[in-house]
């Protein structure tokens, strides 16, 4: 925070700086898993590269505001640490409760579909 108070730059560029290393970076993490997978495991990607790429961002950019949220009004560093940590649980179990049911869901729906149709 210190470094926030004497810094001649505007908080957004400060902010800016400090958070685009690690976004390209794991873009470049995100290339060579992806690039492992169809090479070295011989995985087939089906489906838009664009899209992945679409979609990878959508989720760092979404990371990288949940961590300015939780760590902006900290006390401490082990407070915000654990509180990050608990939100990332109660994430998780959000998940697993959307998503877990979904194939369930879909196979319910395809059913009705036929005895409709």
């Amino acid at each position: 925070m210190e470094q926030l108070i004497v810094t001649p730059l505007k908080s957004y560029e400060f902010i800016l700086g400090k958070t685009i290393p690690y976004i390209i970076l794991s873009l470049g993490q995100m290339v060579a898993v992806i690039v492992l997978a169809i090479y070295w495991f011989e995985i087939p990607l089906n489906g838009s590269i664009l899209l992945l790429f679409f979609a990878t961002c959508l989720f760092f950019a979404q990371h990288a505001r949940d961590r300015t949220f939780y760590f902006d009004n900290i006390r401490n560093q082990t407070t915000g640490h654990d509180d990050f940590l608990l939100f990332l649980f109660c994430r998780f179990l959000c998940s697993v409760v959307l998503y877990f049911p979904f194939p369930i869901c879909l196979k319910l729906y395809n059913g009705l579909l036929t005895l409709i149709r």
